[in-house]
């Protein structure tokens, strides 16, 4: 890109050099990634290196270094946390990038798009990342390096894969900040919204919901969101602490870089407690049943 604009490029630096009026970066991702983007823009970075990983935080607004490396020091803790149940970080290079007025974040490979209230120099970062909404939305985004990257959705009927397992890994690092209290207070609100959606579509059909645009949406969010992670967090409670987790960390294992597969999901459940999983996910995921919480 011309200066004094900087592209960001997903993947391995290769090399990032000025060559004339132009400054130029060269990537490598050696892994079969979805959605690849590039970002051009008037950019300042920060980056902090810990165990091979490289975080980059790349703002437009302003070079604070001091927010920078807080917001890459959050990113390490969170994928320090993801690494015990999910396996090594899918990338060797994170880069974090400000945008304005995103309400909330968005994830392609080796890259999350956050809003700019992030960057907000006017309050301390880490009280603020670490609060219930920020936290939430920047544990999501980096869980999807694991579930829509290194495991891949093959369909918009099984979005859920990407987005629920997303949702429910957030969860398990509140419940791991904040305590027992933050992820039952979540697990309550999934519950409520998939209330108020089951009735009008599975999981695996809310892609496909039409009508008025906005009813159809807030349905769809509720039930690839909300009800797929409530259903998540039905199993955990079923299989306990150790056998859940065992069954994540064995799904990416196996998946790594493919197509999963909610058959897959069931298979990996039946595998890991010896119990089929046919019937319930056929109410429940394929259905539109509801399972009782379980305490």
């Amino acid at each position: 890109m011309k200066k004094p604009f900087h592209v960001i490029s997903p993947g391995a630096t290769v090399r990032r050099v000025e060559e004339g009026e132009y400054n130029l970066v060269e990537t490598n991702i050696d892994k079969p990634v979805q959605f690849a983007s590039l970002q051009g823009g008037k950019y300042y970075f920060g980056a902090t290196e810990r165990d091979g990983l490289t975080v980059r935080v790349a703002s437009y607004g302003q070079n604070d270094q001091l927010a920078f490396k807080k917001l890459a020091n959050l990113a390490h803790q969170i994928i320090d946390y993801y690494e015990v149940f999910l396996g090594p970080f899918p990338f060797t290079e994170f880069n974090i990038i400000e945008v304005p007025d995103l309400p909330g974040g968005q994830a392609p490979p080796g890259t999350m798009f956050i809003t700019d209230a992030a960057f907000n120099p006017h309050e301390d970062l880490e009280n603020q990342a670490m609060s219930k909404h920020a936290n939430h939305i920047y544990a999501h985004e980096i869980a999807h390096q694991y579930w829509g990257h290194a495991v891949k959705m093959p369909s918009g009927h099984e979005q859920w894969l990407t987005e629920s397992f997303a949702e429910y890994s957030s969860a398990l690092l509140i419940n791991k900040m904040k305590g027992r209290s933050a992820y039952k207070a979540m697990m309550n609100e999934w519950k409520g919204k998939a209330n108020s959606a089951t009735a009008t579509s599975s999981i695996a059909m809310a892609n496909r919901l039409a009508g008025d645009p906005m009813v159809a949406g807030r349905a769809r969010q509720a039930l690839v969101y909300d009800k797929g992670a409530y259903l998540l967090s039905q199993i955990h409670a079923e299989l306990g602490d150790e056998k859940f987790l065992t069954f994540l960390k064995s799904y990416q294992k196996t998946f790594h870089f493919k197509y999963g597969t909610t058959a897959h999901v069931a298979g990996m459940l039946q595998f890991v407690t010896q119990k089929d999983f046919t019937k319930w996910f056929d109410d429940n995921y394929w259905g539109t049943g509801m399972p009782e919480a379980k305490k």
